[in-house]
């Protein structure tokens, strides 16, 4: 799903919906792209607001409350625990804990239990299926790791600061491109194509010119392991095909429809309301009689 969207906005935002035959398009586009991500990002962090997974989170640990210290069983000294569950009390999940909480500001952490998501395993749905640090996890390191259930992780405090750091100084570095090494042979290669579109040469210098030139290729080459391959001719101002939409396939109900009435039903109608005898002149124009 989220390579879709990427292709998505990378093909019908930033490549306008064509079809792009030169590779420097399609790399100026990426490097805009990235660009662009990295400045959303920043805007995040600048706004500090949570994610979706990061709500979800604190909406677990504010669930842990309910759980009680009793209800939690030890099978080992602080590494596996059972808790029976509160809606169903006769499943019970078992919570182990598998590894030290990480330090990475990538990773996703409470930062009032001091733990991440590779901290501990549950069996329960919420943790197996998506990926968030439920409810009993909460609980096993709110009362038997952390210190103060109110104390953050200095290191988690500072790592919104740490990435936000980390991505000004990518954009400062961007920013100021080193001289490339290569410079003086782009310059040359430069003033050589200026000089073949303007100066006419005797067959002998076109001979010397083109011997000294595959020369020079070669070397470039290293032995020929650059292959260049012929591309298709593509028509770069055809617009792209659309993307396939998907039509619900289930039928729709037939309903049945009342058809209007004649000339002929009309004036029965209108002569059998007037007619005081409370009688009316049927006029059937269907045929739905068979002879046989």
């Amino acid at each position: 799903m989220y390579l879709e969207s990427f292709h998505k906005v990378l093909k019908h935002i930033y490549l306008e919906g064509k079809r792009v035959k030169r590779l420097d398009k399609t790399i100026n586009a990426l490097i805009k792209y990235s660009r662009d991500s990295l400045y959303k990002r920043l805007i995040k962090l600048s706004k500090n607001i949570p994610t979706e997974k990061v709500q979800r989170v604190r909406q677990s640990h504010n669930s842990s409350k309910l759980i009680k210290l009793e209800q939690i069983q030890i099978v080992e000294n602080k590494k596996v625990y059972i808790i029976r569950s509160l809606s169903n009390p006769s499943q019970q999940h078992y919570i182990i804990k598998t590894d030290e909480t990480c330090t990475q500001s990538s990773c996703l952490k409470c930062k009032k239990c001091d733990i991440c998501i590779h901290t501990f395993q549950c069996s329960c749905i919420d943790n197996v299926i998506k990926a968030n640090i439920c409810k009993h996890i909460h609980a096993c390191a709110r009362e038997f790791i952390s210190l103060d259930g109110n104390t953050e992780n200095t290191v988690f405090q500072d790592s919104d600061m740490t990435e936000q750091k980390k991505l000004m100084d990518m954009v400062a570095t961007s920013s100021h491109h080193k001289a490339h090494k290569n410079q003086t042979i782009i310059s040359q290669t430069q003033m050589i194509l200026g000089l073949s579109s303007t100066n006419e040469y005797s067959n002998e210098n076109l001979q010397k010119i083109e011997k000294k030139l595959a020369e020079v290729l070669a070397i470039m080459n290293e032995g020929g392991q650059t292959h260049l391959k012929t591309v298709e001719e593509v028509n770069v101002q055809r617009k792209i095909d659309p993307q396939l939409r998907l039509y619900s396939t289930k039928k729709k109900s037939s309903k049945t429809s009342i058809a209007k009435p004649s000339v002929n039903e009309v004036n029965a109608i209108i002569s059998g309301l007037k007619d005081d005898n409370n009688e009316t002149i049927n006029v059937h124009n269907v045929f739905d009689h068979s002879y046989s």
